[in-house]
């Protein structure tokens, strides 16, 4: 019988793809569950099935005992279980799964387009020696209108400067 599970390449799942802890732990428990149960099939379908009736009858001497043995074996049905909630619940389970997953790569396509603009930005930057006044205005017009704020008021020292770089004034 060939299994889904065994088509599942697990070492290339949990190394390849970024997965969060908690979805590779169930991943390897789902994993481990699945070896254990194959191996126990193949156990129990290697344990002989058929009973020797006509053994027992022969050594034991309350052969009606045998032979009740014997019809409730042949009337017996296993139960049968209704597994159709336990689908129900896997299959949302997946979809919550798959949902999670396209969010992530969603989110990981996002940060990476940005981490591609960060990248080009600071290729095509100019070095600091060779930055001009013209190109500090254009990247932040903010300054510009401090500045001319500043000289409307005829402030021409900049708050904090002293404190920081010291006075170079002579006198």
């Amino acid at each position: 019988m060939a299994y889904a599970a065994a088509k599942i390449d697990w070492i290339k799942l949990r190394s390849s793809y970024s997965l969060s802890s908690s979805v590779i732990s169930s991943l390897f428990a789902f994993h481990q569950w699945n070896l254990n149960t194959r191996a126990k099939i193949g156990i129990l379908e290697k344990q002989l099935q058929d009973i020797d009736f006509t053994y027992y009858r022969s050594i034991l001497k309350n052969k009606s005992i045998v032979n009740q043995i014997e019809k409730d074996l042949k009337t017996f049905r296993p139960v049968k279980y209704r597994v159709n909630p336990q689908i129900k619940a896997i299959q949302q389970f997946e979809t919550k799964a798959i949902e999670n997953a396209t969010k992530v790569q969603e989110n990981a396509n996002k940060e990476l387009i940005e981490l591609e603009t960060a990248l080009l930005n600071i290729q095509q930057a100019l070095p600091i020696d060779e930055l001009t006044v013209e190109d500090v205005l254009t990247a932040c017009p903010k300054i510009e209108e401090k500045v001319e704020e500043m000289v409307k008021r005829e402030k021409w020292s900049v708050p904090g400067y002293k404190e920081k770089f010291g006075d170079l004034a002579i006198m």
